[in-house]
């Protein structure tokens, strides 16, 4: 991902940095867009990622992401088989998959300061074996001042 990020040039600076790591490694009030898909649902606890979020995105800075909206009667966690590798070298390995509510996602970007200015669910994937049908959610926010 990061060598197709900069064959593109998306960035005049890439940086291959683990999110659940804390503090990232960018100064306060130094990204003007934040754009993360299909990452945070690999996370239980998405409060440490919005906190750094906050801190490290400008004043009307916009924040766009996806997550896997809990519904009533889900679990937050399921996982998921799938196969890495190409032709007889597949390997299948369980991947933890986890839903947020909707209530959760947006009280973390109120107490870290970025409003929503739109949202929009849809579904992204089919595991018909395990009968799951995993829906996003997107939401695009802005950083308000304080």
């Amino acid at each position: 991902m990061l060598e197709g990020s900069i064959s593109k040039r998306f960035s005049g600076k890439i940086v291959q940095h683990d999110l659940r790591n804390t503090p990232y490694p960018y100064p306060s009030n130094s990204i003007n867009h934040i754009v993360s898909l299909g990452v945070l649902i690999f996370f239980s606890d998405l409060s440490s990622v919005f906190q750094e979020v906050g801190r490290i995105i400008k004043i009307d800075g916009i924040f766009g992401f996806t997550v896997e909206e809990q519904k009533p009667g889900q679990k937050s966690q399921y996982t998921i088989r799938v196969n890495s590798g190409t032709g007889q070298e597949k390997q299948p390995f369980n991947v933890k998959m986890y839903r947020h509510t909707d209530e959760y996602t947006k009280a973390l970007l109120k107490k870290n300061g970025i409003n929503i200015l739109k949202d929009y669910e849809f579904i992204a994937d089919r595991y018909p074996e395990q009968e799951i049908e995993v829906y996003l959610k997107i939401y695009i926010g802005k950083k308000h001042s304080s």
